[in-house]
């Protein structure tokens, strides 16, 4: 399926929502400690960093010319990045399944070097 004219923003959004990841939707921890929301925040800005870094400077939308100004170290970064948010996602939705008694695949990959 592909969905039209949603920004990543709320697409990241709608899908931590949906998996009870959203920063929103987590209270304080039973100290007070606000330790997870902050996380969740952050998980949440790296992925709409990720989107906005291939919008900007990725290939799929046929940009005249070589884009300069991103080395290796970038690369990497957005890659890593991007794998710590998708690992989250799918291990949230497989314990899901396991709760509702679904099949419970281990979906961790090693993580690229």
């Amino acid at each position: 399926m592909i969905v039209v004219g949603i920004s990543a923003p709320a697409l990241v959004k709608d899908a931590q929502t949906a998996l009870g990841l959203h920063p929103s939707s987590h209270a304080p921890g039973p100290d007070g400690n606000d330790a997870v929301k902050k996380i969740l925040g952050s998980v949440t800005g790296v992925a709409i960093g990720v989107a906005e870094l291939r919008n900007r400077y990725g290939t799929g939308h046929g940009a005249a010319g070589t884009r300069t100004g991103l080395g290796t170290r970038h690369a990497h970064l957005a890659v890593n990045a991007a794998f710590t948010w998708c690992q989250l996602m799918l291990d949230t939705l497989g314990d899901q399944q396991a709760l509702w008694g679904g099949p419970r695949r281990d979906r961790r990959a090693a993580r690229p070097g």
